[in-house]
């Protein structure tokens, strides 16, 4: 392969093996197509990429939560775990019918078009061991406008969504890769309490409606989306993941195409060769005028 020139890599998920998925796909590459010599190195850069929003928002991954209660010393005395069922992409009005059947004579779910939030009251009654009621969403709160993972009580004189609605779960697709492929040091994120190197190649914002066609086309001519290798003698095979925002994989994404493209590079040694000779420079100067004032 001659320095300089291009390899370009049409990925189609429609191909992938029987065992893998949209989410998650191995790529092969022909033995000793992708190959380094010497100082040479690859730049690796997103040049297209298409997908139909046609995922659903709520799925069986992000539907669950907690409704339970605590004694009057604070323990869990009961708790029952829930899963959404309108699942696709339902908006307030789907998801405050589908609340209310599936906590019949628990907690009734009315909706505040006003400030976008759903109202939660108790209607069991209250008792010593049936001291306060609470719900835990586990992961799907902004279905809610709740916080994750966290106890909300529960009051017969209602509870309030903590922040609007959203029925949006997904809101950037984050396309990873791993194997013989490593990214600069400089790619970070901050999904740890300081922010860590990662694996993420390409984003796209999820910009258009459902049904409709996601599309990057290099319109800022790889300026966004370029990585210098890690040096790697061979390039033999590399995996692509998808997921959402937050790292999360989206279980019914559709096939999706990406264009990736390999320049191969010689190292540019002009620097080191002008730092080479600045220094034999000095010392020759150096030595010049040690023999001149000896």
């Amino acid at each position: 392969m001659a320095d300089n020139s291009k390899v370009n890599l049409y990925i189609n998920s429609k191909f992938k093996k029987k065992d893998e998925t949209n989410g998650r796909m191995k790529i092969i590459i022909p033995a000793g197509l992708l190959n380094l010599q010497g100082s040479d190195y690859y730049t690796l850069s997103v040049n297209g990429f298409n997908m139909f929003n046609t995922f659903y928002q709520l799925s069986s991954k992000n539907n669950a939560f907690i409704i339970g209660h605590r004694d009057i010393s604070g323990n869990i005395y009961d708790s029952e775990l829930f899963y959404l069922t309108c699942l696709g992409n339902p908006n307030v009005y789907n998801i405050r019918d589908d609340l209310n059947v599936l906590l019949q004579n628990k907690v009734t779910v009315t909706y505040d078009k006003v400030y976008n939030k759903f109202i939660f009251v108790r209607t069991t009654a209250q008792s010593d061991n049936r001291n306060k009621m609470y719900i835990n969403v586990i992961n799907c709160g902004n279905f809610f406008g709740l916080d994750n993972d966290k106890d909300t009580e529960i009051k017969t004189t209602g509870t309030e969504s903590i922040y609007p609605i959203n029925v949006i779960a997904h809101t950037q697709l984050l396309f990873n890769i791993d194997g013989d492929i490593q990214l600069p040091q400089n790619n970070l994120d901050n999904s740890d309490t300081i922010c860590r190197p990662n694996s993420v190649l390409f984003y796209k914002n999820i910009d258009q409606q459902s049904n409709k066609l996601l599309t990057y086309d290099n319109i800022d001519g790889n300026n966004s989306f370029e990585y210098r290798i890690t040096a790697t003698e061979t390039i033999n095979q590399f995996v692509i993941s998808v997921t959402n925002q937050d790292f999360e994989f989206i279980d019914d994404l559709p096939d999706w195409q990406l264009c990736l493209q390999f320049t191969k590079t010689k190292e540019d040694q002009t620097e080191s060769l002008l730092t080479q000779i600045k220094e034999y420079l000095r010392y020759i100067f150096l030595t010049i005028a040690n023999y001149i004032h000896s």
